[in-house]
């Protein structure tokens, strides 16, 4: 085998990620950075589901063996086909309800 052994990172979310960010012992100031905090895990979060939450992904190359294309789409394994038949037992989620059935 040619080293490296690992050609490559791909990281990625399946659902956007939850960002929870906090100060201790900074004591009067909290309350002022509480609210910078809260605007700063909004960007945080939002700039990750833009870029790490699939199809978007973040590949790092390490190997020249595996090329970069290859690793930032990789081939899938196979295709899922999901047909509703039918749905029984949905509470009332409004008007427009009946339009999904």
């Amino acid at each position: 085998p040619e080293l490296p052994l690992l050609g490559g990172i791909g990281l990625f979310f399946m659902n956007a990620p939850e960002v929870s960010i906090s100060f201790e012992g900074l004591g009067g100031l909290l309350q002022v950075v509480e609210e910078r905090l809260t605007f700063v895990q909004s960007i945080i979060e939002r700039q990750l589901s833009r870029q790490l939450v699939v199809p978007n992904r973040l590949s790092v190359h390490i190997a020249r063996a595996v090329s970069y294309y290859s690793l930032r789409h990789p081939a899938p394994d196979g295709i899922l086909e999901v047909n509703q038949i039918s749905v029984s037992r949905l509470s009332s989620l409004g008007p427009s309800s009946n339009e999904m059935c």
